[in-house]
Protein backbone atom coordinates (compact mmCIF):
# COMPACT_ATOMS: atom_id res chain seq x y z
CA UNK A 1 0.00 0.00 0.00
CA UNK A 2 1.26 3.17 -0.85
CA UNK A 3 0.75 5.10 2.36
CA UNK A 4 0.42 8.94 0.83
CA UNK A 5 -2.41 8.20 -1.53
CA UNK A 6 -3.56 4.42 0.35
CA UNK A 7 -3.49 3.56 -2.34
CA UNK A 8 -3.40 -0.58 -2.86
CA UNK A 9 -2.02 -2.60 -5.42
CA UNK A 10 -5.21 -4.66 -8.00
CA UNK A 11 -4.85 -8.08 -6.44
CA UNK A 12 -5.13 -7.02 -2.77
CA UNK A 13 -8.40 -4.42 -4.01
CA UNK A 14 -9.90 -7.19 -5.82
CA UNK A 15 -9.43 -9.62 -2.63
CA UNK A 16 -10.69 -6.99 -0.53
CA UNK A 17 -14.04 -6.45 -2.90
CA UNK A 18 -14.81 -10.11 -3.26
CA UNK A 19 -14.74 -10.38 0.83
CA UNK A 20 -17.32 -7.21 1.23
CA UNK A 21 -19.25 -8.29 -1.38
CA UNK A 22 -19.14 -11.86 -1.22
CA UNK A 23 -21.58 -12.55 1.83
CA UNK A 24 -24.13 -9.92 0.49
CA UNK A 25 -24.18 -12.12 -3.04
CA UNK A 26 -24.81 -15.38 -1.36
CA UNK A 27 -27.84 -14.32 0.61
CA UNK A 28 -29.06 -12.25 -2.53
CA UNK A 29 -28.79 -15.21 -4.55
CA UNK A 30 -30.48 -17.90 -1.77
CA UNK A 31 -33.30 -15.17 -1.26
CA UNK A 32 -33.83 -15.07 -5.33
CA UNK A 33 -33.65 -18.94 -5.78
CA UNK A 34 -36.04 -19.28 -2.66
CA UNK A 35 -38.11 -16.65 -3.43
CA UNK A 36 -39.09 -17.42 -7.04
CA UNK A 37 -38.45 -20.81 -7.31
CA UNK A 38 -39.23 -22.15 -4.00
CA UNK A 39 -37.08 -25.36 -3.32
CA UNK A 40 -38.28 -25.66 -0.02
CA UNK A 41 -41.68 -24.13 -0.27
CA UNK A 42 -41.29 -20.37 -2.08
CA UNK A 43 -40.94 -17.46 0.34
CA UNK A 44 -44.25 -15.51 0.48
CA UNK A 45 -43.19 -12.35 -1.04
CA UNK A 46 -43.90 -9.38 1.75
CA UNK A 47 -42.36 -6.85 2.76
CA UNK A 48 -39.55 -8.75 4.51
CA UNK A 49 -38.76 -10.22 1.37
CA UNK A 50 -39.05 -7.52 -0.47
CA UNK A 51 -36.78 -5.54 2.08
CA UNK A 52 -33.94 -8.18 2.23
CA UNK A 53 -33.77 -8.85 -1.69
CA UNK A 54 -33.39 -4.68 -2.03
CA UNK A 55 -30.62 -4.65 0.76
CA UNK A 56 -28.63 -7.97 -0.48
CA UNK A 57 -29.02 -6.65 -4.36
CA UNK A 58 -25.38 -4.35 -3.19
CA UNK A 59 -23.55 -7.37 -3.09
CA UNK A 60 -23.65 -8.29 -7.08
CA UNK A 61 -24.12 -4.81 -7.84
CA UNK A 62 -20.57 -3.91 -5.93
CA UNK A 63 -18.91 -7.06 -7.41
CA UNK A 64 -19.78 -6.17 -10.91
CA UNK A 65 -18.67 -2.65 -10.49
CA UNK A 66 -15.56 -3.87 -8.82
CA UNK A 67 -14.71 -6.21 -11.64
CA UNK A 68 -15.44 -3.29 -14.45
CA UNK A 69 -13.04 -1.38 -12.08
CA UNK A 70 -10.62 -3.38 -11.01
CA UNK A 71 -9.88 -6.16 -13.91
CA UNK A 72 -11.10 -4.36 -17.15
CA UNK A 73 -8.82 -1.22 -15.48
CA UNK A 74 -11.90 1.16 -15.69
CA UNK A 75 -12.28 2.71 -12.34
CA UNK A 76 -14.12 6.29 -12.91
CA UNK A 77 -17.66 5.52 -12.16
CA UNK A 78 -20.66 7.78 -13.36
CA UNK A 79 -22.75 9.91 -10.92
CA UNK A 80 -25.58 6.85 -11.64
CA UNK A 81 -22.88 4.17 -10.71
CA UNK A 82 -22.32 6.05 -7.62
CA UNK A 83 -25.80 6.68 -6.81
CA UNK A 84 -26.89 2.80 -7.69
CA UNK A 85 -24.03 2.06 -5.27
CA UNK A 86 -24.75 4.30 -2.12
CA UNK A 87 -28.67 3.85 -2.09
CA UNK A 88 -28.42 0.21 -1.71
CA UNK A 89 -25.67 0.12 0.51
CA UNK A 90 -27.30 2.98 3.16
CA UNK A 91 -30.23 1.08 2.64
CA UNK A 92 -28.83 -2.05 3.92
CA UNK A 93 -26.86 -0.06 6.62
CA UNK A 94 -30.21 0.88 7.94
CA UNK A 95 -31.58 -2.48 7.89
CA UNK A 96 -29.29 -4.69 9.29
CA UNK A 97 -28.66 -1.65 11.73
CA UNK A 98 -32.23 -0.80 12.96
CA UNK A 99 -32.38 -5.26 12.88
CA UNK A 100 -29.45 -5.33 15.05
CA UNK A 101 -30.33 -2.77 17.38
CA UNK A 102 -33.98 -3.85 17.59
CA UNK A 103 -33.37 -7.63 18.39
CA UNK A 104 -30.40 -7.25 20.78
CA UNK A 105 -29.87 -4.19 22.90
CA UNK A 106 -33.33 -2.15 22.83
CA UNK A 107 -35.54 -5.46 23.57
CA UNK A 108 -33.54 -5.87 26.36
CA UNK A 109 -32.89 -9.72 25.07
CA UNK A 110 -29.51 -11.44 25.10
CA UNK A 111 -30.16 -13.99 22.86
CA UNK A 112 -26.90 -13.84 20.99
CA UNK A 113 -25.94 -10.22 20.64
CA UNK A 114 -22.20 -11.18 18.97
CA UNK A 115 -24.30 -12.84 16.54
CA UNK A 116 -26.70 -10.08 15.24
CA UNK A 117 -22.90 -7.63 16.04
CA UNK A 118 -21.15 -10.57 13.29
CA UNK A 119 -24.36 -10.21 10.67
CA UNK A 120 -24.25 -6.18 10.62
CA UNK A 121 -20.33 -6.85 10.06
CA UNK A 122 -20.48 -8.94 7.40
CA UNK A 123 -23.46 -7.91 5.37
CA UNK A 124 -23.73 -4.18 6.34
CA UNK A 125 -20.35 -2.60 7.44
CA UNK A 126 -18.25 -4.48 5.40
CA UNK A 127 -20.00 -3.71 2.31
CA UNK A 128 -20.58 -0.18 3.05
CA UNK A 129 -16.76 -0.04 3.31
CA UNK A 130 -16.28 -1.40 0.15
CA UNK A 131 -18.16 1.40 -1.58
CA UNK A 132 -16.36 3.43 0.10
CA UNK A 133 -13.58 2.28 -0.85
CA UNK A 134 -14.46 1.71 -4.59
CA UNK A 135 -15.71 5.75 -4.45
CA UNK A 136 -12.95 6.78 -2.77
CA UNK A 137 -10.33 4.82 -5.57
CA UNK A 138 -12.69 6.43 -8.39
CA UNK A 139 -12.06 9.57 -7.04
CA UNK A 140 -8.04 9.46 -6.84
CA UNK A 141 -8.21 8.37 -10.09
CA UNK A 142 -10.40 11.24 -11.32
CA UNK A 143 -8.43 13.99 -9.49
CA UNK A 144 -4.78 12.47 -10.65
CA UNK A 145 -6.37 12.34 -14.46
CA UNK A 146 -7.48 16.00 -14.06
CA UNK A 147 -3.73 16.93 -12.82
CA UNK A 148 -1.83 15.09 -15.34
Amino acid sequence: MQMGTLRVSRLVLGLEMVMCFLWLTWMFGALASRGFYGFAGPLPIDAWFITMLFSTVLGPLGLVVAFKSIVLDRPRLSRLTKVALFVPAAWTFLAFGTQLVTRSWLAGSNDRPLEALGLFILFAALPALGVAHLLYVSEARARTAATA
